[in-house]
């Protein structure tokens, strides 16, 4: 929620609008809004400024998506909306600085997504629109029209069982060669620590197979404690990470998800009536 010395209403609906995708594997639903709207007392500081981004007022949506496609997701791009209010006002998109832009494509950090839950959910992610609050005698959203697009594919996992060997040679796994991935343990650490991480891997080729890396036990017990990805310049490599301070049991396994049959997927949605708080 956002907040300012100004003053700030913060107010958050659960909402109950769900839209089936064209192929009919994926559903499309609004599970969340809030809105943000932030006004400057003195007009000193509304000429200054001093009040920032908080005298913009802000509508955030929340949707959920879920279906068969969606465990195997890991990149999205091309989200457009347009959405209009019971009062027959325009409500206007506002641009999300972390959003891709154009044909570009971004990968769906799951982790973030869902706060890091252990026990989150692999067949939903979530994805916010943000748009311009409508005027106060509005209630609801009544049209909110848009679509996303899915790189997604069949999930397979790949598991290094000594990975402490592997460090800084490329693996060679049949899975990850015939998806087109060059992937390098640039570090194993075992012994976890404060400041330390248990993986770090260098990845290159055809990302758009690239899922996530993990480290589990002997059972397959995800044994992580977060994770992030930083993605290289003009192409170049990417960096995955999977953070933990906890020694390491014996047996730990390095457990890689990738893609086949990779493929792009439009879902587009449309959905009526969400309240507005």
């Amino acid at each position: 929620m956002n907040r300012s010395s100004l003053g700030v209403l913060s107010l958050v609906a659960l909402l109950s609008s769900v839209a089936p995708a064209a192929d009919a594997k994926v559903t499309v639903r609004a599970v969340a809004v809030s809105e943000s709207r932030g006004k400057a007392l003195v007009e000193e500081e509304a000429k200054n400024g001093v009040s920032g981004p908080a005298q913009i007022t802000t509508l955030r949506v929340t949707l959920e998506l879920a279906g068969d496609a969606i465990p195997g997701a890991t990149q999205y791009g091309g989200l457009t909306f347009k959405a209009t209010d019971d009062k027959g006002n325009v409500i206007k998109p506002l641009e999300n600085p972390f959003a891709p832009k154009g044909k570009t494509f971004a990968a769906l950090d799951r982790t973030l997504m869902w706060l890091g839950r252990d026990d989150a959910p692999t067949d939903r992610i979530r994805l916010d629109l943000q748009m311009e609050a409508s005027r106060r005698e509005a209630s609801k959203i009544a049209t909110l029209d848009g679509s996303v697009k899915l790189l997604t594919g069949t999930p397979v996992d790949v598991l290094v069982t000594e990975p402490e060997k592997t460090v800084n040679k490329q693996l060679t796994n049949h899975e990850l060669v015939a998806a087109g991935l060059k992937v390098t343990l640039t570090t194993f650490n075992a012994k976890g620590g404060v400041v330390g991480s248990y993986v770090k891997a260098k990845v290159s080729g055809k990302l758009e197979a690239m899922g996530k890396i993990d480290v589990v036990d002997a059972s397959g017990k995800s044994l992580s404690q977060g994770s992030g990805i930083s993605h290289g310049f003009a192409g170049g490599p990417s960096t995955y990470e999977v953070f933990g301070d906890a020694p390491l049991p014996a047996g730990a396994k390095v457990k890689i998800m990738i893609l086949s049959d990779v493929k792009e997927i439009e879902v587009p949605f449309q959905l009526k009536d969400i309240v507005l708080p």
